[in-house]
C-alpha cells in the first residue's frame, strides 16, 4: 500500500468518527428536546428538605474598600478576582504596599 493510501484511508477515517459523533450528538439532543421533560424556576432553585439560609446583605466594593472610582456597584466579592483578571492581562503584578 503506498503512503497516498494511507493518508487517504486514515483521512476517510476521521471523517467517519467525525460524522458518527455529530450525528450522534444531533440525535441526542432531539431526543432531550423532544422528552417533554421541564422544570420551574422554583424546582432548579429550591429542593423541598433543605432549608436555605437567610439572605446575606451583599455590599458593594465601594461600601468596603476606600477611593473606589471606577467600579462601583459591583459586589465586592468579584473586586479582587477582576483587578486579577486585569493585572493578569496586562502582564504586571499588583502589590499590597
Amino acid at each position: 500500500m503506498t503512503t497516498s493510501n494511507t493518508n487517504a484511508r486514515d483521512f476517510l477515517k476521521h471523517c467517519a468518527w467525525f460524522v458518527f459523533f455529530f450525528l450522534f450528538t444531533i440525535i441526542a439532543f432531539l431526543v432531550v428536546a423532544n422528552s417533554g421533560v421541564t422544570a420551574t424556576k422554583n424546582e432548579l432553585t429550591e429542593s423541598p428538605n433543605v432549608q436555605q439560609p437567610p439572605a446575606q446583605e451583599i455590599k458593594s466594593a465601594d461600601q468596603v474598600y476606600k477611593n473606589i472610582q471606577v467600579f462601583k456597584g459591583i459586589p465586592a466579592s468579584e473586586l479582587e478576582p477582576t483587578m486579577a483578571f486585569i493585572s493578569g492581562s496586562l502582564g504586571v503584578k499588583c502589590n499590597d504596599r
